[in-house]
């Protein structure tokens, strides 16, 4: 039996929709944000007219977790910085292709001006809500994010893991990410519902079966590997083979690291992993061979293109990253 994971930016609306109007008596809506602050990424400054905006309480109960900084204390540098934003325009959905770009702006918006990782990560979900999410511990906790040595380095470790599920999930948004895990934290009661909207089968009875069986391994929790063998278990091959390429990603840049390659070239670009494959030194032709095979498949689990993966396809790339990890 094969699975599927799919599920629609109208559903989760709905359901968010529906659980903050079971919590605060409203429905919180945050379109007008994003339409208000995306242009910021065209130009121009962030105002404090954007942050009380931000924190209207016929939008959402901003005022129950969060305060700005006064005005007074925040609206020089406000001022001073102009078309912040900008160079988040036009940069890749990639973690590992926009990090460099996004670090500088992450680090202005923390250190130069809110001193609050929530506080920058709620204004970047706003700018940027295909990229972006709201920094949230419980969340943070759901999906096992790693910790950083900086508050910075924290939230940009929280937004590869939510990339990761927004890509994995064949999911515009990052901020849908968000709004669904949060939905699980803050209302127990719904986990077994929002968990089988992104575990559709194509038989209800086992889904239910599966739901029932992710809730009671605490799947999210586990590491990438970790969720490659369950789903493998599980039949579910296409979801299996990408959370295996990101362990394989994760665990040959690691070694590599250890061994001293240089992750980029002479222009300052990352190098393929088919490249890095290459360069690494006192592996055999023939297990050179086995890990471009797996290269290749993470590749097609990152970007689908209709290929169907089998179970020995998910099996090899969870065998080599093992090898790595046992080597």
């Amino acid at each position: 039996m094969e699975y599927e994971l799919k599920v629609s930016p109208s559903e989760i609306e709905s359901h968010f929709k529906r659980v903050t109007e079971k919590r605060f008596k409203k429905e919180v809506i945050f379109d007008s944000l994003v339409v208000m602050l995306s242009k910021l990424k065209d130009g121009g400054n962030l105002e404090y007219r954007h942050l009380e905006e931000i924190a209207n309480p016929e939008i959402w109960p901003f005022s129950e977790w969060w305060r700005w900084p006064a005005e007074e204390q925040i609206s020089d540098i406000l001022r001073e910085k102009e078309n912040l934003f900008v160079p988040l325009n036009g940069l890749s959905r990639i973690h590992d292709e926009r990090a460099e770009k996004e670090t500088p702006i992450i680090d202005v918006l923390y250190s130069d001006i809110f001193k609050h990782i929530e506080l920058v990560s709620i204004v970047l979900r706003f700018i940027d809500e295909t990229n972006y999410a709201i920094y949230s511990p419980p969340v943070a906790h759901i999906i096992n994010s790693p910790r950083g040595f900086s508050y910075s380095s924290e939230y940009l470790n929280y937004l590869r893991e939510i990339r990761k599920y927004r890509d994995i999930y064949d999911l515009e948004k990052a901020a849908y990410v968000d709004m669904f895990l949060w939905a699980i934290e803050v209302l127990g009661e719904e986990r077994d519902e929002l968990l089988e909207l992104f575990h559709r089968k194509f038989e209800d009875s086992i889904r239910k079966e599966v739901v029932k069986e992710i809730l009671q391994n605490e799947v999210m929790k586990k590491t990438d590997l970790e969720k490659a063998r369950f789903f493998l278990d599980i039949d579910c091959y296409d979801i299996a083979a990408k959370w295996a390429g990101c362990a394989f990603e994760n665990e040959f840049v690691k070694k590599c690291v250890i061994n001293r390659i240089i992750l980029y070239d002479q222009e300052n670009k990352k190098k393929t992993l088919g490249k890095l494959v290459y360069e690494y030194p006192g592996y055999s032709y023939q297990r050179k061979q086995r890990l471009y095979k797996v290269v290749e498949l993470r590749n097609k689990a990152s970007h689908p293109a209709g290929y169907a993966f089998t179970k020995d396809d998910v099996l090899s790339i969870v065998n080599e990253t093992e090898a790595i990890c046992f080597e």
